[in-house]
């Protein structure tokens, strides 16, 4: 069925998504080689067997995922992944009645299991970068209404603890966006 573990966790992952060729919907790889639309995950505890559906419906576009904190797969001396940060288009932003990779994305997070989904920043035009510190924090860089903020999210709480407009870098920053 497309199931994979997430290493480190009692859990596995697949994606509910469309294969673009068939549109057909089906469960796939969670694999980053995965091709087609992703619309929402599904999430199995190996352990107790319960199964957890991330989003409440397939109404969505996923374009990209990040397990935090970040672990090379196989390193036991790893903490285990606590914390799943997603891209999300969930409006249809531009008014073209579809959404696609050219609608604002929303940032959200969930725990490893999927559950306490929650959206962290919408309207997102660009995203420049992602990092993580030593301190469970994830620091973004990004567009929204036209400026570049500096975020920083605090992963446990699944909250921001600052943001601030990004300070402009002159001429020639408009000039490489133009």
């Amino acid at each position: 069925m497309g199931f994979r573990r997430i290493d480190g966790t009692d859990y596995m992952i697949a994606a509910i998504g469309s294969n673009t060729s068939s549109g057909d919907n089906y469960f796939s790889s969670y694999e980053s080689g995965y091709r087609g639309d992703v619309y929402n995950y599904v999430f199995l505890n190996a352990t107790t067997d319960s199964i957890k559906r991330l989003l409440p419906s397939n109404y969505y576009l996923i374009t990209g995922t990040s397990t935090y904190p970040e672990r090379k797969e196989g390193d036991q001396s790893s903490p285990p992944t606590q914390w799943i940060v997603y891209s999300v288009i969930n409006r249809d932003s531009n008014g073209d009645k579809q959404l696609t990779s050219d609608d604002h994305l929303t940032l959200a997070e969930s725990d490893v299991s999927g559950e306490n989904y929650t959206e962290i920043i919408g309207g997102i035009e660009k995203m420049f970068g992602r990092i993580t510190d030593d301190k469970n924090r994830l620091i973004l860089i990004y567009q929204k209404d036209g400026k570049k903020y500096h975020s920083i999210l605090d992963l446990p709480s699944k909250k921001l603890v600052s943001t601030k407009e990004f300070p402009s870098l002159g001429e020639e920053e408009e000039k490489a966006e133009g």
